[in-house]
């Protein structure tokens, strides 16, 4: 059950992502195209930018590790014996859980810090709170696709 809502949440994750991905190509063709045509770049395009890739990059983990395309080492770990290779594999899951719980709380605190002072960026005037908060929902899914994980290292 927890894989079926994680995979959900991860494709819904992974749509805002490819969003801002396109956000982010129109706004640098305007940029570029404002710049050597009309001498008059788009003003705040660099925050734009850097605030959307926030959105565009966490929003694909989930989806990312569903697919088992990211990226392992495990050239040492495959000569170990299988009891030991279980062993690495489930602590160091256990290591990313800790480490995504840790992104998602704090996260969420720096997102409500950053609404209640009103911060917003200099040039474009975006407030930075969503992008906090996208950054925080989008470890949620991860945190539970690596829970499965463990209970299926366990299993074998």
């Amino acid at each position: 059950m927890t894989e079926r809502l994680a995979e959900r949440i991860s494709r819904y994750l992974l749509y805002i992502g490819m969003g801002a991905l396109l956000f982010m190509l129109l706004v640098n063709f305007v940029d570029v195209i404002g710049a050597k045509l009309f001498k008059r770049p788009l003003p705040g395009a660099t925050e734009y930018t850097s605030l959307f890739q926030v959105a565009a990059i966490s929003t694909a983990i989930a989806y990312t590790l569903i697919e088992r395309r990211h990226i392992r080492i495990d050239f040492l770990v495959n000569k170990l014996r299988k009891r030991a290779r279980k062993v690495v594999s489930v602590s160091v899951t256990v290591l990313e859980i800790i480490l995504f719980v840790i992104i998602v709380w704090r996260g969420f605190l720096y997102g409500h810090s950053l609404m209640k002072a009103g911060e917003v960026g200099a040039t474009s005037e975006l407030p930075f709170y969503p992008f906090a908060f996208i950054l925080a929902i989008s470890g949620i899914p991860v945190i539970l696709i690596l829970t499965n994980r463990i209970f299926e290292e366990l299993k074998k």
